[in-house]
């Protein structure tokens, strides 16, 4: 290929993706103009669909439904308010700014005021999955916003519109942190009503921002002549609460990153060292803090001395690169196993079965001998009374028959079961006597 012909084919692909890329292809001004300023509207139809709206996404946080929550967030009007405010701004058109704020503010009280009285009529089920997502905004939610609502402007200035504006309404989801709100207000539990505000802030400060840089950027006709020490002022305004905004996500982004290798270092702890000793490991409790963490893990078998569980905090610290961490074994009797206390990432069910069949196995053998042992070297007398014993392993709790020379009295038969016992303190049974 000569130098000519290379030079043709990189300015052909240069143009087409130049006018591939070029924002002014397909521009239809005036018909976003009129369908952004419509929608700013919050008139009667919209404040019902709204609650319809809001009322389907509380049901779907309660059900934890994720199927749910997007079809609330597909009819909810919420976007039309924000992305009215961006251009208005950007237009200088202040009286749809103001009418922009106002029905924002209308649709946002509406919301919380639903979604807090229907969580407060619902049969308490919890915090699920989909409800707790909404209460831990990071910078990821910033750029979702940001991305998403320069897509929904983009695709509202365009001749041929396209299906950019309900996905924008998914990916941003204005709707379940307002739901998230009210169910902390009902609740009485304000953390939660917090974070999904701060969540819902998120959202609204940064779709807000991309259709403001969208239009300004397309050259929309302002509404007054342009003041540039005004423009000033608002972009040092904007940066000013986009700051303040994102700060608080990108400290966000940092706990969760130190919560995630903190658990993911925790897991491989627990497999590598307790685990693969063959202990039956039950589920253990694991919180993450900046100050002090606290591994609690329960375990059935052996039990760990003092000395043995400074030296596993040893490893964990340089082997897992886990430090500040108070770690804590604590043992349980094999009596109160039970399959629900079982962590299954190291015990199947099937190996916990196994593993009961062989402890009940090794106790019977144990009774058994002892039994054996009491009656080759222990004297059973009282009076002129005499007993052995015997045990009846068909029934699922071990049943010792006490075989008497002649009928026994009320006492010894006390005083028989309670030497017993002595002998067998640890083996659960029940008496028989003959």
């Amino acid at each position: 290929m000569n130098l000519r012909k290379f030079n043709k084919i990189f300015l052909s692909t240069y143009i087409k993706i130049r006018r591939l890329l070029d924002l002014k292809e397909d521009f239809d001004e005036m018909g976003a103009r009129d369908s952004i300023i419509e929608n700013i509207e919050f008139k009667s139809g919209n404040a019902w669909g709204l609650i319809f709206a809001i009322l389907v996404a509380s049901v779907g946080l309660h059900v934890n439904s994720t199927a749910v929550i997007i079809g609330a967030m597909l009819i909810s009007p919420l976007m039309g308010p924000i992305v009215g405010a961006g251009f208005s701004l950007a237009v200088h058109d202040f009286e749809n700014l103001k009418r922009s704020v106002l029905n924002l503010s209308y649709a946002v009280a509406i919301s919380i005021i639903t979604s807090a009285l229907f969580f407060s009529l619902a049969p308490s089920s919890g915090a699920h999955s989909e409800l707790i997502a909404r209460t831990q905004p990071n910078f990821y939610d910033v750029l979702i916003a940001l991305f998403g609502g320069a897509a929904g402007i983009v695709a509202s200035t365009r001749k041929s519109k396209s299906n950019a504006i309900p996905g924008v309404a998914i990916a941003t989801a204005l709707m379940p942190p307002l739901c998230t709100v009210g169910y902390g207000l009902a609740n009485f539990t304000p953390t939660y009503s917090i974070g999904a505000l701060y969540l819902f802030l998120i959202n609204t400060l940064f779709i807000f921002l991309s259709t403001y840089v969208f239009v300004r950027f397309l050259n929309f006709r302002t509404e007054v002549d342009k003041d540039p020490e005004r423009d000033k002022r608002i972009h040092k305004w904007m940066g000013f609460a986009a700051i303040l905004i994102v700060i608080p996500s990108i400290f966000m982004v940092w706990y969760l990153h130190k919560r995630t290798s903190f658990e993911v270092g925790v897991n491989s702890f627990i497999e590598n060292e307790i685990a693969s000793h063959k202990l039956i490991v039950g589920k253990s409790k694991v919180n993450f803090s900046i100050k002090q963490s606290s591994v609690n893990i329960k375990i059935f078998g052996d039990t760990y001395s003092e000395s043995e569980i400074l030296n596993l905090t040893k490893i964990l610290n340089e082997k897992y690169g886990i430090n500040d961490v108070d770690l804590t074994i604590k043992n349980e009797e094999p009596d109160v196993l039970k399959e629900a206390d079982l962590d299954q990432k190291y015990l199947s069910k099937q190996e916990f079965l196994n593993f009961q069949q062989s402890r009940l196995k090794n106790e019977m053998n144990e009774l058994i001998e002892s039994i054996n042992t009491f009656n080759q070297f222990e004297s059973g007398h009282y009076g002129g009374n005499s007993y052995t014993l015997a045990i009846n392993n068909e029934s699922a709790k071990p049943i010792i028959e006490v075989q008497w020379a002649k009928k026994p009295k009320s006492n010894e038969i006390k005083k028989a079961e309670v030497l017993i016992s002595q002998i067998l303190l640890k083996h659960k049974y029940s008496f028989l006597h003959k």
